[in-house]
């Protein structure tokens, strides 16, 4: 694996030289466009983004259903040098205003569908639509964004503060989830990767970047398809779904009803991405889900974040045993310290605070100086560890298990 300290965007062009012509996304209604098409559009929406002045760290709102236009969204913001701020568009309209304004949008990309909506926002901000597809691409001046300028702000929740997440995060994610999940299928050119969850959640902003910088088809799955788990696996098993990713629920979902099916998907693998809050995995319904593949049985992987956080930064291979509160063990270039209170490590088997560290530590958080401050720099490393509150311990097999 060649690590790089390029930015999003950049690895994105760089994989679109290598595959033009493979397809890089495709919805349900059967619209698809190529790498090198898509390339074209995010260029030309992010043309208009820099005729608007905007700058590396900036960062762009964006509103858009789960199509096509989306991906070109995002793709296009990266390219201007600006991180993107993913907006569902069924949060209530007052939502929508305080995120835009506690995030400082320097702009609003949208839906034509939207635009309308955005008109009743409280901004001073540009506004425009994704659709640009009447202009000419023409030479984009260097976007400016470095590794350690912002690519997203995650803000999903009204509990959680946003998060700040560089390009250098992502990245790092992209190749970690690349070694334990993707590299696996180096049999497979270009594996056709099921996008589950909506853009504002971290589990969907792994899967559409790990798609897209190796080379996958990044499917789209309609977001009233992802509510039931009889219509994911009907999508799955037509679209030919290799690789997929979701929270708990949605796995349990997707293992209900190929339980009470007589057909299975040609499923290589499945991601299950867990936050500290959801629900544990049902190893009985897991262990019959597995079973139900006579030829083939396709692999499990827990992805574990603290939901702060923003990212995964452990995993581990989902067998059907795993006792409960497993986090697993670091994913690349990422740290689990189990600390006492003198900030020093503990003993295999004794029980300590869980500390992380390493590329999944985020900038911090928007706007919020005292929860970012649950940052410090000091301890058995000479980098930023954050305090998760939580104990945990490290089992006899190095794996790491929350306690409380």
């Amino acid at each position: 694996m060649i690590l790089s300290n390029q930015t999003l965007h950049l690895l994105f062009e760089e994989q679109v030289v290598r595959t033009p012509d493979n397809i890089a996304v495709e919805s349900e209604d059967g619209s698809r466009l190529t790498y090198l098409e898509l390339n074209t559009s995010a260029h030309k929406l992010a043309l208009v983004l820099k005729e608007n002045k905007v700058e590396a760290d900036d960062v762009v709102g964006l509103i858009a259903d789960r199509t096509i236009d989306m991906v070109i969204g995002i793709l296009g913001i990266l390219k201007a040098g600006a991180a993107y701020l993913p907006i569902d568009p069924n949060l209530p309209t007052e939502r929508i205003s305080r995120l835009t304004r506690d995030c400082n949008i320097s702009m609003l990309v949208a839906d034509e569908k939207y635009l309308q909506l955005s008109k009743q926002l409280d901004s001073g901000f540009h506004k425009t639509s994704i659709e640009v597809e009447d202009r000419e691409a023409s030479n984009l001046e260097e976007a400016g964004a470095e590794e350690r300028h912002l690519a997203c702000v995650l803000a999903g929740s009204v509990q959680v503060p946003a998060v700040m997440l560089e390009h250098r995060q992502v990245r790092n994610l992209v190749f970690g989830i690349q070694e334990q999940v993707f590299d696996r299928y180096t049999y497979s050119n270009c594996l056709r990767v099921g996008l589950l969850s909506s853009y504002s959640r971290s589990d969907a902003l792994a899967i559409i970047f790990c798609t897209l910088l190796l080379g996958h088809t990044l499917c789209l799955v309609p977001a009233e398809t992802a509510t039931d788990g009889d219509l994911v696996l009907d999508f799955f098993i037509r679209h030919k779904i290799g690789v997929s990713g979701g929270s708990a629920a949605q796995f349990h979902r997707l293992a209900d009803a190929v339980e009470r099916s007589r057909r299975v998907p040609d499923l290589k693998h499945f991601m299950v991405f867990l936050t500290s809050e959801d629900t544990p995995i049902n190893l009985q319904l897991t262990d019959t889900f597995l079973n139900r593949f006579k030829r083939r049985r396709p692999r499990l992987t827990a992805l574990s974040e603290i939901k702060e956080i923003g990212l995964p930064a452990a995993f581990y291979d989902i067998v059907g045993n795993e006792p409960a509160g497993l986090v697993g063990e670091a994913l690349l270039n990422q740290q689990l310290w189990v600390l006492n209170e003198n900030k020093e490590p503990v003993a295999n088997g004794e029980t300590g605070t869980l500390y992380l560290g390493g590329e999944c530590l985020p900038r911090g958080f928007l706007n919020q100086v005292e929860e970012t401050g649950r940052v410090y720099y000091s301890g058995p490393v000479e980098s930023a560890l954050f305090n998760t509150g939580y104990r945990a311990l490290f089992q006899k097999n190095g794996l790491v298990r929350r306690i409380s």
